[in-house]
């Protein structure tokens, strides 16, 4: 009877769907243990970050200073007879243009050619008495005091007709420079007397400006390399001008010094005496080496002093930053904007934004410096 030695055949079956059990999971598993295996690739390296950046140029050697004035005429006169009389002609108007030697007025000359005639008759009597004297004294009918007085009388004729012709020629008032009418203060048939104001005579083809400038500038003059006065109501154009009078005594009360600036103005802008502007002056200045001005932004500070990040250019268009030790000489004006500094050269790129949070060596992306404007300092 061999039926009960089979008892044992369950438990293989059990042994035998566990081991297949086995089999399908390490099945599943493969391909994941596969993808984790793909996972150590390392991950794609971080884009270049965009800098903005300066590249130095040596500052130019020169200070420019400009001071408020106005314009004025270099000639212009106030014109007036020299004799009383009335006013025979006025052929000029406000507005006449005239030239050098041209009539501005007359005076009614009858009276000034009578005395003329007057003087000439006596002039000619009295010589003609001189000459019969020296006559005589050659032989010695006269004293020699007789020809003294006979010569005293004749010169001082002589005197008398040259003083009535330059009253005569008086009576004519001309332009003593080439000019332009302002202002008439009379009419014709007037009785004028001397030094009553008649015509008023301007030169526009020459105008100056004065200016206030304080002691430091007028110590300096010396230096300047260029001087130009600016018009308000052509602030466009600057036009060149030359220094012509320096004054060596201080205002008393701004204790600043006149300098006064010739020019000739454009002939295309209509430029008037009275005109409100500004003259400027370019100083030259000793060499600056290599001290540059940049924004504060660009200056970082470290355990050992100030630095700033300089490119070096790499060839697919992206730079690494090196940072290098500057020394702040001084503040600009705007001393939250920038700051003068040594220790870079000419040519080198600068990063002017975001400085702060670079590192050595990092690699960047720089910006068009034409896309930067306001960056670099004045």
């Amino acid at each position: 009877m061999s039926l009960p030695a089979q008892a044992p055949l369950p438990r293989r079956r059990g042994l035998a769907k566990a081991a297949a059990r086995a089999l399908f999971a390490v099945a599943l598993t493969g391909p994941l243990l596969a993808c984790d295996a793909g996972s150590d690739d390392p991950a794609p390296a971080a884009a270049p970050r965009p800098v903005k950046t300066l590249t130095l140029a040596r500052e130019a050697a020169a200070d420019t200073r400009s001071f408020p004035g106005v314009t004025a005429a270099v000639e212009s006169a106030t014109l007036a007879f020299t004799v009383p009389g009335t006013v025979l002609d006025l052929p000029v108007e406000v507005g006449s243009t005239l030239a050098e030697g041209e009539l501005l007025a007359r005076l009614d000359p009858r009276d000034f050619e009578n005395r003329v005639a007057q003087a000439t008759a006596e002039r000619d009597r009295t010589r003609a008495q001189y000459q019969r004297v020296a006559r005589a004294a050659e032989t010695g009918a006269v004293s020699k005091q007789a020809l003294s007085d006979a010569r005293a009388a004749f010169d001082a004729a002589q005197s008398q007709l040259n003083i009535a012709q330059k009253a005569l020629d008086d009576t004519e008032l001309r332009a003593p420079f080439a000019g332009e009418v302002v202002a008439t203060f009379t009419e014709a048939y007037e009785n004028i007397q001397p030094t009553q104001p008649i015509v008023r005579l301007v030169d526009r083809s020459r105008l100056e400006m004065t200016v206030d400038v304080p002691e430091r500038l007028r110590l300096s003059l010396d230096r300047v390399s260029a001087s130009w006065v600016r018009l308000d109501a052509y602030p466009d154009a600057a036009v060149p001008a030359e220094i012509t009078e320096v004054g060596s005594e201080p205002s008393a009360t701004t204790r600043t010094y006149p300098v006064t600036l010739t020019f000739a103005p454009p002939a295309e802008r209509l430029v008037l005496p009275g005109q409100a502007g500004r003259a400027g002056f370019t100083l030259r200045r000793a060499d600056r080496g290599d001290l540059f001005t940049l924004p504060t932004a660009a200056l970082v500070q470290t355990d050992s002093g100030t630095a700033v990040w300089t490119l070096r250019a790499e060839a697919d268009g992206t730079a690494t930053v090196t940072r290098v030790a500057v020394t702040v000489e001084a503040r600009t004006p705007l001393a939250a904007r920038g700051a003068r500094v040594r220790g870079l050269g000419p040519g080198d790129r600068v990063v002017i934004a975001g400085a702060q949070s670079l590192s050595e060596g990092q690699r960047v992306r720089p910006l068009p410096e034409a896309a930067q404007p306001g960056e670099a300092m004045p």
